[in-house]
């Protein structure tokens, strides 16, 4: 009887370990080609194509006001102060616009700039120079910005107060139809000063009337919620507008110079995925002009017109954009933040999944129209080595055993 049962357990253990060195079923892995697992490979793109032009920016969203001159700009602001006729009152004795300056481009003592009426009324979403510069009203100065200089180490907002002639404001008081705003010109005001619009978030222009009401009563109105504004900008160079310069990225703020830039993605394996796109663009030290705070450039892909016409033109303000901030000190504006990698990211895979859609990128001023500030990059393709590149980190998929060649 314990033979038999020996028997049986050799048996079983025999039979065991026949088991566990059984191979098992093949697995999907064991059918891709051992050679390709999808690898992740990492490739940098020169840019293929450049070029620049600049379009008159539209500033009255802005939250600034530009006065003044520098090397490249003149500056006027307009601001109208509306409903007046609802003001309570039987003459205005005193009336002052009050402004903040919030920041000075260049050293100054004193500077003034004289204060106009306006003839016509105007759309502060589309107002430029062209349009005011017949409807100005020079025969009567209706007051007289006096600007005293601050220091450049410790610039703050600072309040301005400008005195207007009152019977133009009993003028518009009396006839709102009159009143069509006012015009702070810059033309001889030698440095470029900065002031907050309506469009900030506080310390925007207003109007301090000192009037004798209707009971006899001396009382003091301050407008400040029916207003608006915006900065009128005029380049001083001839470079014609909507022209496009080709091998040249300059972008500025005020200025209105805006870049296309493309690459090549044909080196680009059809199903790819992108895992990282990080745009560096060399700068150039001695064509710039950025303030301390620095200078925010967006990149977005061009949505339109493939042959780069600046009448037509337009980037995608919708699906992705791309932004970094480029310092005073920078030698190269890399978009290496998470959200412009991200966003570019994106902008590439667009691409790789329609080529097509590869009309290039669209550089701009995230701020257009707001500062004197502009950059410029290199583009000459006589420099291979500092021009625009595009660093691609992608992967294939894995290939079929049955698809290897």
């Amino acid at each position: 009887m314990k033979k038999i049962i020996m028997g049986l357990v050799t048996g079983l253990v025999t039979l065991g370990l026949h088991c566990t060195q059984d191979r098992s079923l093949p697995s999907g892995y064991d059918v891709l080609e051992r050679d390709d697992k999808g690898a992740v490979h990492v490739l940098t793109l020169h840019a293929a194509q450049s070029g620049s032009f600049w379009r008159v920016p539209t500033t009255g969203l802005e939250s600034s006001l530009l006065l003044g001159n520098d090397e490249y700009l003149t500056a006027h602001f307009i601001v109208k102060f509306y409903n007046l006729t609802a003001i309570d009152t039987a003459t205005v004795f005193s009336a002052k616009l009050f402004l903040t300056n919030s920041y000075q481009y260049g050293d100054v003592g004193t500077a003034s700039a004289p204060i106009y009426a306006l003839t016509s009324d105007w759309n502060e979403n589309s107002v430029t120079w062209k349009e005011i510069s017949e409807n100005i009203d020079y025969s009567i100065p209706a007051g007289m910005l006096e600007y005293s200089g601050q220091d450049l180490d410790s610039l703050a907002l600072t309040t301005v107060g400008v005195d207007l002639d009152p019977d133009l404001i009993n003028r518009w008081i009396a006839d709102e139809t009159v009143n069509q705003g006012l015009f702070i010109d810059g033309s001889d005001f030698p440095i470029m000063a900065e002031f907050v619009s309506v469009d900030n978030s506080d310390y925007w222009p207003y109007l301090q009337l000192i009037h004798v009401d209707k009971s006899g009563e001396t009382d003091t109105t301050i407008v400040n919620n029916y207003l608006k504004d915006a900065s009128l900008l005029i380049r001083k160079d001839k470079v014609a507008e909507n022209f496009l310069f080709e091998n040249t990225l300059t972008v500025s703020s005020a200025a209105g110079d805006q870049s296309l830039l493309l690459f090549d993605i044909s080196p680009l394996p059809l199903e790819c995925t992108i895992h990282q796109a990080i745009l560096e663009l060399k700068i150039k030290s001695e064509e710039k002009y950025i303030r301390d705070s620095g200078f925010l450039v967006s990149a977005a892909a061009v949505v339109s017109d493939s042959l780069w016409d600046p009448l037509t033109v337009k980037a995608d303000s919708v699906s992705a954009v791309a932004s970094t901030v480029v310092e005073p000190e920078d030698d190269v504006a890399s978009f290496s933040n998470s959200t412009a990698i991200r966003n570019m990211t994106r902008i590439v895979q667009m691409w790789i999944v329609d080529r097509e859609t590869n009309r290039g990128l669209f550089l701009k001023a995230m701020d257009s129209g707001r500062t004197p500030c502009f950059v410029t990059f290199f583009a000459d393709s006589t420099q291979a080595d500092m021009l625009p590149i595009l660093k691609l980190t992608y992967s294939v998929p894995p290939s079929p055993r049955f698809f290897a060649p």
